[in-house]
């Protein structure tokens, strides 16, 4: 059994396709960022945070998830490329970040929203926690999902 039978088999979707996701993905960050209403939060404790201790908030736990799933998405994007993993993880990183940040400064030019140091640093976390991507990487063996592939697939699977 060769090494290359050992990993595991990585559907990968067409490149403009992958790409596609990673707009959608950011279209959404970006929309629920600026142009929507902001969640207004009750001020103080409420009956079900009394006496519990609020380390994360949820709007940073949304942060985190979104830009996450970004980060994710950009890494599955770029997955084989042929270049070091040390400049796709800074890819990432630069990337994910950088419209972390610049999501922050158009909340700064907008009425209803305010910019945050700490969503930028939320958001930069969860983009160097995303390329956790790069450890799995070298167990994954990318299979090309194409047209004749899928219908391939789908021929076997009914024939059983």
């Amino acid at each position: 059994m060769s090494t290359d039978d050992r990993r595991i088999p990585l559907p990968l979707f067409p490149e403009w396709l992958r790409w596609a996701a990673v707009a959608a993905i950011a279209a959404v960050i970006l929309y629920y960022s600026i142009p929507a209403e902001p969640d207004v939060a009750p001020a103080g404790p409420t009956p079900e945070t009394e006496g519990s201790p609020n380390l994360i908030t949820l709007a940073a736990w949304r942060h985190f998830l979104a830009y996450l799933l970004l980060g994710l998405s950009v890494a599955y994007a770029i997955t084989d490329r042929a270049t070091s993993r040390r400049k796709k993880v800074a890819f990432v990183v630069i990337t994910v970040t950088g419209y972390g940040l610049a999501i922050e400064l158009g909340q700064a030019l907008t009425v209803d929203r305010e910019a945050s140091s700490t969503d930028v640093l939320v958001n930069g976390t969860a983009a160097v926690i995303s390329c956790t991507w790069y450890a799995l990487e070298p167990r994954l063996r990318p299979v090309a999902v194409t047209g004749e592939r899928i219908r391939h697939l789908v021929r076997n699977q009914f024939r059983r």
